[in-house]
């Protein structure tokens, strides 16, 4: 990440069209004023670390098959029937461990716009009927690629959720259209989920 944020920085400082590789650079460096440098270097470091996601981060789950995004309705029921970004669809973000940066194989919660946080049953069902923030509610995050690296979660990863009965969550499959369920151990296409960084909800708004 730090790698490929240099580099970029390093190809814009000095007007470049594409990315320098890393045996270029003191070539690429040539001529260009080291305040720029500087400067263009910490923007492009503050702009990487904005995409990563933090515990309270408000974020969106969509299967990237479909684009039909995780809806938590008025009375508790879960779908992903269509692709909306209101606020039925904005989910709250939390770490086990509380505050910090989301980390490849932490153990998270998605609590809806009711506060209540999605839960999986041990009949695979889900929903966000309890205000509860145990086993049933959390998550283990895997990204996909998969990898044991301790790597952050970023806005727009694919990643896979792993719930309390070694399932994975899943939405809108291909054999059960706009449901919301934990069925299987698989790590497939209907397994993977897009995360998205929403903007927060506004007060005062009303649900869509």
């Amino acid at each position: 990440l730090a790698q490929a944020v240099l580099v970029e920085a390093a190809s814009c400082v000095c007007a470049r069209k594409t990315p320098t590789p890393l045996w270029k650079w003191p070539m690429a460096f040539r001529g260009c004023s080291p305040a720029l440098l500087a400067a263009t270097l910490a923007a492009a470091l503050r702009a990487s670390l904005a995409d990563v996601l933090r515990h309270g981060d408000s974020v969106y789950l969509a299967s990237p098959r479909s684009g039909h995004r995780i809806t938590v309705q008025p009375n508790g029921g879960v779908h992903a029937k269509g692709n909306h970004t209101g606020t039925w669809e904005r989910l709250i973000l939390e770490r086990e461990d509380g505050e910090g940066e989301v980390i490849n194989g932490d153990y998270i919660l998605f609590r809806g716009w009711t506060g209540r946080p999605l839960t999986v049953e041990s009949n695979t069902s889900v929903h966000a009927h309890w205000n509860h923030s145990g086993h049933w509610q959390k998550f283990w995050v895997e990204l996909k690629p998969r990898t044991e690296d301790p790597a952050p979660v970023t806005d727009g990863s694919t990643i896979f959720l792993r719930s309390h009965i070694y399932t994975q969550l899943e939405a809108d499959a291909p054999d059960s259209p706009g449901k919301v369920q934990a069925r299987w151990d698989h790590y497939g296409e209907w397994q993977e989920l897009r995360i998205e960084k929403s903007a927060p909800a506004v007060a005062g708004t009303q649900p869509t």
